[in-house]
């Protein structure tokens, strides 16, 4: 959403579905984000918010993947 004060650690691949507390299944998120997404798929939540950037999607793969989360910043 934009936020960057107050963030919290939200997994990519929830837990509950198997996934872990890892660096490539972690990104930071707002309370409130961290909260409506739940144990939902990151994917399909994110396209569905209305702060949806495939810029940003690609910066989280990126952040993901290992690469730079910053080398397409806005």
């Amino acid at each position: 959403c934009g936020t960057v004060t107050n963030l919290v650690q939200e997994h990519v691949v929830p837990v509950s579905k198997g996934g872990g507390t890892t660096k490539s299944n972690i990104v930071c998120a707002c309370p409130s984000c961290n909260s409506s997404k739940g144990n939902k798929d990151m994917v399909e939540w994110y396209s569905r918010q209305p702060f949806y950037s495939t810029d940003r999607l690609t910066r989280i793969y990126n952040w993901i993947r290992g690469g730079d989360a910053n080398a397409k910043q806005d």
